[in-house]
């Protein structure tokens, strides 16, 4: 797999060449698509958003006090078919709004998982 930071190995994939301006500061230490945006908001991508929001679906202590196993599956589905092809922004940006408006969120702040799939929403 290629990677952003070539001399350092690991798995970043998402994330290209984007902050090659910087340099081996930027690259120091990165071994994935998140540590590398983590470092350089500038790189990020709505997509590695939209996998931190699945990440939250399916963490069983976040979100599934707060809706039913029906909303949560889905939001999965939706989630899943986002990331599917990260060349489709429009279909990822459908799939973000669907999966907004199948967990009722208005507006950030209505829960965690709806601030995560708005910040997505956003960068689509």
């Amino acid at each position: 797999m290629r990677t952003a930071c070539a001399s350092l190995g690991g798995d970043v994939s998402v994330v290209k060449e984007c902050c090659n301006s910087d340099g081996p500061r930027i690259c120091r230490a990165v071994r994935s698509d998140a540590s590398l945006v983590a470092r350089d908001p500038a790189c990020e991508n709505p997509f590695l958003i939209v996998k931190e929001a699945l990440d939250l679906v399916n963490d069983d202590t976040q979100t599934h006090e707060e809706y039913s196993q029906k909303v949560l599956c889905n939001v999965k589905t939706l989630l899943e078919m986002a990331l599917a092809d990260v060349l489709d922004v429009n279909g990822a940006a459908y799939a973000v709004d669907r999966a907004l408006s199948q967990l009722g969120c208005s507006s950030p702040g209505d829960s965690v998982l709806c601030d995560k799939l708005f910040e997505a929403k956003n960068l689509l």
